[in-house]
């Protein structure tokens, strides 16, 4: 069984700099993050 829905991206380096900074900065975790950025 293999994921469905999901595209390979990449993303840029000061995209993913800010996404670093911005968990260190609010203390978010993980799934967090994700919710915050790619979720729909």
């Amino acid at each position: 069984m293999g994921k469905t829905g999901r595209k390979n991206k990449s993303y840029s380096l000061e995209f993913k700099i800010s996404v670093i900074m911005d968990m260190r900065e609010h203390k978010l975790g993980y799934n967090e993050t994700i919710r915050k950025y790619w979720d729909d």
